[in-house]
């Protein structure tokens, strides 16, 4: 192998590297987590909506309260709208009004054990999402992790390739003939 050659396979080690690491970039990009809701239609805008005007400290902490435990209780049901997506992350009006009515729940007074029981009522059981069992945690870890391993592959292969280079240069000496061992052997005389 010439000296000539190590740039370029350092060039295709660096773009198969860059390429590796924009592919996983755009694989394990963040997704949201939660849907934006979409806007009530115009006549319901205007039916029992509040005008705004300035709140009080009680009002605005009650209101947050209230947005906490439906945002809270939506996490833990299954939508019956959006299969596979919790009522939280269910981006369909249906879901929209359901959180509202949930709203208005807990505006009036109802704990959380009777909201759930009046969901159970208007949907079944089927709502309440299953307890996951505890290796669900390391899903979103795997990436990151076979990822890494990748990366530490394709790193110990270049390492390999140029220790490889090297040896082959170390090993392609030219042969010295005898003329030149006497002028060798004659200038460290000389040097002593």
């Amino acid at each position: 192998m010439s000296v000539h050659s190590r740039p370029n396979s350092n060039r295709s080690y660096r773009t198969l590297l860059s390429a590796l690491l924009f592919t996983l970039l755009c694989v394990l990009s963040p997704r949201p987590l939660t849907a934006q809701a979409p806007s009530p239609p115009r006549e319901a805008a205007s039916v029992g909506v509040r005008p705004v005007t300035q709140e009080s400290d009680a009002e605005r902490r009650a209101a947050e309260e209230a947005s906490r435990r439906v945002n809270r209780l939506s996490d833990q049901l299954k939508s019956p709208f959006c299969p596979g997506k919790t009522l939280l992350t269910c981006t369909s009006y249906q879901a929209f009004e359901l959180r509202k009515e949930m709203t208005n729940m807990i505006h009036d007074g109802k704990s959380d054990e009777e909201i759930l029981a009046a969901l159970r009522d208007s949907f079944g059981d089927e709502l309440e999402n299953p307890v996951q069992p505890w290796y669900t945690i390391l899903v979103p870890i795997m990436p990151f992790v076979l990822g890494g391993l990748i990366a530490i592959w394709v790193f110990s292969m270049w390492l390999k390739g140029a220790r490889r280079e090297e040896d082959e240069e170390l090993t392609e000496l030219p042969e010295v003939d005898e003329a030149q061992r006497e002028r060798l052997a004659a200038l460290m005389r000389d040097d002593m």
